[in-house]
């Protein structure tokens, strides 16, 4: 997941990484577009709405695709993946 960034210098923003999320169910790989990408790519990016940060993973149903929703700002988990143990 992307960072989320504050701080500026001079007026311009510089951006730093305050925190990170896995939003894999798993840290597994396949092969695509001959490279190694997680089974669980996020491949439609992130929605903020009114302080949630919103992202789903997966492919392809049928292998699993997760919906996580965070607070914007600590990114503690407000919704979780079913499949995340």
């Amino acid at each position: 997941m992307g960072p989320w960034s504050g701080s500026s210098t001079r007026g311009l923003a510089v951006p730093r990484v305050v925190w990170q999320f896995h939003a894999a169910p798993q840290d597994r790989m396949v092969v695509g577009n001959v490279r190694m990408i997680s089974r669980w790519p996020c491949r439609t990016g992130v929605v903020v709405h009114e302080r949630t940060l919103h992202v789903t993973v997966g492919m392809f149903p049928s292998e699993g695709v997760c919906y996580d929703a965070l607070n914007a700002a600590t990114s503690r988990q407000t919704s979780s993946c079913p499949s995340r143990a």
